[in-house]
Order: C-alpha cells, then structure tokens, then sequence
C-alpha cells in the first residue's frame, strides 16, 4: 500500500514532478499532479484535503459523495478515506449491474458503501428532502458534492496553482465540473493564458459556472475572463464518449511521447493541444504547459 498523503502538511510541502516533451517543436511542461499519490493524486487530492480536514475537525466518521459508475472521485474518495479510517458512503448513479467493473469493485474493496439511484432520482440528489433521507441513515454525515465542487474543494484546487512553472505563457487543464480551473485562474499569474478542454457539452453554460465559482473564491468582483478560454469542440460527443480517432490519439500518445493518460480527461486534452499546435495557434515564443491530473480512468464508450 502507498504512503498516504497528509491532510494537515502545509500547501507548499508537496513536491510536483514537471516533465518536457516536445510536439511539433514546440516544448511542452507536464505538469505531474497525477504521480502525488497512484489512488487519489492529481486534481481530486486538491479538491478532498479541506473537505476532510473539516469532516474530521468536525468529528465526523462518514463521508458521502455522488458520481457516476466510473468516478474517478468517488475512487480516490474510497482510497482517501480508507487510508484516514473514515466510512465513506458512494451514491451512484446507475444501478447495481454496473458492481462488476473496476471502479466499483474498488471503492468496495476500499470500504465505501454504495447506494444506487436511478438517473431521475440523482438529479435530486442534492435537494432536502434526499440529503434528509441520508443524514437519517447516517446522522455523523460529512456530504461532499460530486467532484468535490464546493467552497473546500475550490480552495484546494486553488493551491495548485503554486506548483506551476511561472515561465509558462500558456496553460491547458481538461475540464468537468470546471472546480479545477476555476481555483487555479484565482491565484495564477497574470501573464499566463488559461485554456479549458471541457470533457463534457458545455458550450451554453461553462463561462457562467466558471464566473460564479471565481466569484466565490475572490469575493471582491475582479473580472478573470480574458485570461482563459474555454474551447469546446473537444468532447467528442460528451462526458465519457470517445471515437476510433480519438483511441488511435490515445494510442499514440504512449508511442510517440511516453504519455500514459485516461481517455475521458487526458486524452480529449491532449488532442486539443496537438491540434491547436497543427493550427498554428501559438508562437515560438509560448511556453506551453499541461496539467496532468488523473489515473486511467474507466468506461469510456465509443
């Protein structure tokens, strides 16, 4: 078993590997948040530290959280709290066939608890009445939102932004609940560009969730929206939807670079750059960086 990581070491104390490769001539900075820990590094180690720093400030022994049969939240989530002796509890959505695949058997092994509703009743998940249902079958309750988006999870994603190379002009983050990169465009320098890939259809709503999560985090009304653009022709067709072109990138990018990345994050990120890259988008001058935030991940469907 891995060493855990410490909730309670200051923000600075962890060290972030940062890797160059080059695209097309250009030099690419990875940044490694992904090899902090193999179950529950990256971005989701960001969003869970305070999260859990004040469940167990609290006193509280049970976590609850919400995703998908392929959460790669509710997966470091199961880790996290095993290594911390906390009962997490999973709710899912879906039902109980999806108990087999990897994700699940997991989080199961780890010791979460799962609890499956169907798709109409998770899109209730967070109104009283079922948040209720779970604080009476769970009454030392912690909740966390799915993907850890709350006001804990931002303040976490925010810090990430102290392990990124200050000579970067430009900067590409893949894109879910839009927490991550909202709490690094709070505290990053001025001079670097931020490009978000959405994994997901969000071409009507991403701008507005990413303002109001800045709002959030700020609280004093400063405007971020020219430093960071959203480019959401990169899904694909939507949150965990690949097709045989985008397989064929995923494959190459182990041949060509050594990148060993999932395909419902990584891979739609990285076929962003390498064609941004073919369009001539940049100049010989950027420095171009990408945070690298998850382990493979599951269930992509073609």
């Amino acid at each position: 078993m891995s060493v855990r990581l410490s909730l309670f070491d200051k923000p600075d104390a962890l060290k972030v590997p940062v890797h160059t490769i080059t695209m097309h001539q250009h030099p690419i900075q990875l940044i490694r948040f992904d090899l902090l820990h193999p179950e529950y590094g990256g971005n989701k180690w960001f969003k869970l530290k305070y999260n859990l720093q004040k469940a167990l400030s609290e006193g509280r022994k049970t976590v609850i959280s919400f995703g998908g049969p392929y959460s790669n939240h509710l997966y470091a989530l199961a880790a996290v709290c095993r290594d911390y002796d906390l009962q997490a509890v999973g709710v899912i959505r879906g039902d109980a066939h999806y108990l087999s695949n990897e994700c699940l058997n997991f989080c199961r092994s780890a010791g979460m608890a799962l609890q499956f509703l169907s798709k109409t009743d998770y899109a209730q998940r967070m109104h009283s009445e079922f948040l209720n249902t779970l604080y009476a079958r769970y009454p030392d309750a912690y909740i966390i939102p799915d993907g850890g988006d709350n006001d804990e999870g931002l303040k976490g994603a925010s810090e990430m932004s102290m392990y990124i190379p200050e000579n970067l002009t430009q900067l590409f983050i893949s894109c879910g609940t839009f927490a991550t990169i909202s709490g690094i465009l709070s505290k990053l320098s001025h001079h670097i560009s931020v490009w978000g890939i959405p994994v997901l259809k969000a071409e009507s709503w991403a701008a507005a969730v990413i303002h109001q999560q800045l709002q959030r985090l700020l609280k004093d009304g400063r405007d971020r929206s020219a430093q960071y653009q959203i480019a959401t022709e990169y899904h694909f067709g939507g949150y965990a939807k690949v097709n045989a072109e985008l397989k064929a990138f995923h494959s190459s990018l182990k041949i060509d670079y050594g990148i060993h990345t999932d395909l419902v994050y990584g891979a739609k990120l990285f076929y962003a750059l390498d064609d941004m890259i073919r369009r001539n988008s940049f100049n010989e001058l950027d420095r171009i960086g990408v945070i690298m935030c998850g382990r493979p991940s599951f269930g992509a469907e073609s």
